[in-house]
């Protein structure tokens, strides 16, 4: 009777220890689920902004171009005319050229944070390249023609390219969209 009950208690005993145990790995598994929805809501949260951030960035910088490009014009012609004193032409472009080196670092941020293996995430960065090579060769015809031509003459050179630019955003925005879509659904799977 007695080895009856001393196997019943270690039986009870042995019950307890795995429910125990049970529930602190469920308890573990619950918090590691937590901090990873938490890290990946936190990425989600980056990828948006620096995105976001991007775009701005890229249409101050095309307007600065030509705001900078008319003032440029004013001095080439001031300059031209023996108007001014010291006769130096002013810098090309000093807040687009401070807006461009921005722009650069937000990309490399951005191919840091994504995935070098995940199909979308190449097809964002790729987007990403592209609109900086269309600011960049659009920042090469205002230096290259911008105070030698009319704007109106200038603006039809950067036509094509400013085109190009509005594609290239609108498809950067629909596939970040999509990713952040496809990774919100993955922080909901996980808490």
């Amino acid at each position: 009777l007695i080895n009856s009950q001393n196997a019943h208690q270690n039986n009870l005993l042995a019950q307890q220890t795995d429910q125990h145990q049970s529930s602190i790995n469920a308890q573990k598994e619950h918090q590691q689920r937590e901090v990873l929805a938490k890290n990946r809501q936190e990425w989600i949260n980056d990828v948006r902004k620096i995105i976001a951030q991007v775009i701005s960035d890229s249409q101050n910088a095309v307007l600065n171009m030509h705001k900078e490009n008319e003032i440029r014009k004013i001095t080439h012609l001031k300059i031209f005319n023996a108007q001014t004193e010291d006769n130096i032409a002013p810098a090309p472009f000093p807040d687009t050229v401070q807006v461009l080196h921005k722009i650069d670092f937000q990309i490399t941020y951005l191919d840091l944070l994504l995935s070098k293996d995940n199909p979308l995430d190449r097809a964002i960065y790729d987007n990403l390249k592209d609109l900086n090579t269309t600011l960049n060769s659009i920042y090469q015809l205002y230096c290259n023609h911008g105070v030698h031509i009319s704007t109106s003459d200038l603006n039809d050179l950067i036509k094509t390219k400013l085109k190009t630019y509005h594609n290239t955003t609108s498809q950067l925005i629909s596939k970040t969209k999509d990713l952040l879509k496809a990774e919100w659904i993955k922080v909901k799977e996980l808490q």
